[in-house]
């Protein structure tokens, strides 16, 4: 049977959305060898993507994308929430961080909210300076 990644998403969801633990975890054990037996584990980065999309949209959190160069601490990610739930007045328990890696970046940061992007990365920050010393 051909199931879609987003349908294993929707299904995890509501699976996550059960208040009995134990029946919680007999529905996951199913999924996952549901998943086995169709042969879709390969789907699973594309299952993890989509469940990421249905919690933002159902449980109305805010994705912040952090851009680095490599892998940040949980402590900057939290310093990051708190730091922009004040700026932006949002609800700093419905912000979510989601880490993105981009090994071209120098080094710093950049940050995307909705579509307003801060960016801190160090190539940026040289470009602007040389603007100033070029005059």
């Amino acid at each position: 049977m051909k199931i879609s990644p987003k349908i294993y998403a929707l299904l995890i969801y509501e699976i996550l959305r059960e208040q009995d633990k134990n029946k919680q975890k007999q529905m996951f054990l199913g999924l996952v060898d549901l998943i086995r037996k169709n042969k879709d584990q390969k789907k699973l980065d594309q299952i993890r993507r989509f469940l990421d999309e249905i919690i933002t949209q159902k449980e109305g959190l805010i994705e912040i994308e952090l851009e680095t160069a490599w892998k940040t601490g949980s402590s900057l990610k939290e310093e990051i929430k708190k730091t922009f739930s004040q700026k932006l007045a949002i609800n700093e328990a419905k912000m979510m961080v989601k880490e993105k890696i981009n090994s071209k970046l120098i080094g710093g940061a950049r940050i995307n909210i909705k579509s307003d992007l801060w960016d801190f990365s160090w190539q940026t920050i040289l470009k602007k300076m040389k603007k100033v010393v070029a005059g």
